[in-house]
C-alpha cells in the first residue's frame, strides 16, 4: 500500500514513465530473470542464514506469536526462492501506484507461500513433491513471465513492431528449449511438445506480424501500429498541446455553442489503448457523440505544457475524459477517470448532455 501510495503522489506516477525509468525497470528484471535461469543466486548471506536459521529454531510451537515469528523467518531463510519475484511485485507496485492491486498482490504471494506448507504440515509429510528436474522447469518458466514483464515494460516507449519482436523470440526461444523440435516421449511428454509446438507456432506469428508491421500481440496479422494513419472507425480527436491552444480550442467551441469531450491519453498508458480499441472505435459511441467538439491532450511525453494542463484538471495522470457543457463550463459529475466499458462511456455521454442548452445536444 505504501509503494502504491508514494508511486501516485506528487505526479510520481507520470515521472515513472519516463523513458530512462521504464528502461531501467526492464534491466532490473532481466536481472531477476537470469537469476531464475540459476546464472547467480539472490540469496541473504550464509551467516546471517545461519543466525536467523537458529532463532528460527528457538522459537516454541502452539503460540501465535511464536509462529508469526516463524513464518517472518523462514521467509528470510527462503530469500533465494522468493527475491525475484517479489522484487518484481514491488517494481512493478511502484510504478502502477494502485493501492488495491498493490495490496492484493503482497497479500496473494504471502497466501501462495503460507497455504501450500499448511497443507504439507496437514498431510503429515505425504504431499511433499519429490524433488526432480521438473523443481528446474519452474524455475525456468518464471524466468520467462519475468523477462515477459520487461518487455511489457519495454513496450511503452519503444516502436510496437520491436516489442511485438520482442515478444516473438520470448515465446520461440522458450518453446524450443521446451522440446518443440525434440522427438516426444509417451505420454505427458506428447502433451508437452503439442503445448510447446502452439508456443512456437504462435510465437513464428508474432514474428510476421512484427515484419509486416503489426501492432498487436492478439491479432498479430493484423498490419497498422498505433501511431499511423488512424483508420475510418476510430475518433478524429484535435490533438492539444498547449493551455493557449486548450483555451482557443474551447473559445472556438463555445462561440458555436458545441459540447466539448477533453480526452487525456498517451502513448505508454495501458488503460488509454485500451479506450482507443474497444470504446472509442464502436459506431455507437460514434453516434452518441454526434455533435461534440472532441479534443484530446496528448501526454505521452509528459512536457511542462502537458503537465500545466493536468495540473489544472487536478489529474494525476491519463486515461481521463472530461466534458463541457456548450457554455464552455464542465460537468464535474460526468468527468471519467480509468477505463470504462462502451455502454458505461455512452451513459456518461447521455448524462452530460443533460445539462445542454443547443439544437446539437
Amino acid at each position: 500500500v505504501l509503494a502504491a501510495t508514494f508511486g501516485a503522489s506528487g505526479n510520481l506516477q507520470m515521472a515513472m514513465q519516463n523513458r530512462w525509468v521504464l528502461l531501467g525497470f526492464a534491466l532490473v528484471f532481466v536481472a531477476l530473470s537470469l537469476s531464475m535461469f540459476g546464472l547467480y543466486t539472490l540469496a541473504l548471506p550464509s551467516r546471517l542464514q545461519n543466525a536467523l536459521h537458529t532463532l528460527s529454531g528457538r522459537q516454541q510451537g502452539g503460540h501465535a506469536v511464536s509462529v508469526l515469528v516463524m513464518g517472518a523467518l523462514s521467509a528470510l531463510v527462503v530469500s533465494p526462492c522468493v527475491s525475484a519475484p517479489l522484487a518484481g511485485a514491488l517494481v512493478f507496485i511502484s510504478s502502477t501506484g494502485d493501492k488495491l492491486v498493490g495490496a492484493s498482490a503482497l497479500f496473494m504471494l504471502a497466501i501462495g507461500m503460507g497455504l501450500p506448507l499448511i497443507a504439507i504440515g496437514a498431510g503429515g509429510g505425504k504431499l511433499v513433491p519429490r524433488a526432480g528436474a521438473w523443481m528446474n522447469q519452474v524455475k525456468t518458466l518464471f524466468g520467462v513471465l519475468l523477462l515477459g514483464m520487461a518487455i511489457w515494460l519495454l513496450s511503452r516507449v519503444v516502436p510496437a513492431a520491436v516489442s511485438l519482436l520482442l515478444w516473438a523470440l520470448l515465446l520461440i526461444a522458450y518453446a524450443v528449449y521446451s522440446g518443440a523440435l525434440e522427438p516426444a516421449s509417451e505420454g505427458w511428454g506428447r502433451l508437452r511438445k503439442a503445448a510447446s509446438f502452439i508456443l512456437l507456432f504462435y510465437g513464428c506469428l508474432l514474428l510476421v506480424g512484427a515484419i509486416t508491421g503489426a501492432s498487436d500481440p492478439l491479432r498479430p496479422l493484423q498490419a497498422g501500429g498505433h501511431g499511423q494513419a488512424l483508420p475510418q472507425h476510430q475518433l478524429a480527436f484535435t490533438r492539444i498541446n498547449t493551455m493557449k491552444e486548450l483555451q482557443a480550442a474551447m473559445d472556438q467551441a463555445r462561440a458555436q455553442q458545441q459540447p466539448v469531450m477533453l480526452d487525456f491519453y498517451a502513448d505508454w498508458c495501458t488503460a488509454c489503448l485500451e479506450m482507443e480499441k474497444q470504446v472509442f472505435s464502436r459506431s455507437e459511441v460514434h453516434d452518441a457523440l454526434q455533435g461534440y467538439r472532441l479534443l484530446q491532450v496528448d501526454v505521452t511525453a509528459n512536457s511542462r505544457d502537458q503537465q500545466k494542463i493536468l495540473d489544472s484538471f487536478g489529474l494525476f495522470g491519463p486515461p481521463a475524459v472530461v466534458f463541457f457543457n456548450p457554455r464552455g463550463e464542465e460537468v464535474h459529475d460526468q468527468r471519467i477517470q480509468g477505463a470504462l466499458a462502451a455502454a458505461d462511456f455512452i451513459d456518461h455521454v447521455r448524462a452530460s448532455r443533460q445539462d445542454c442548452r443547443a439544437p446539437y445536444c
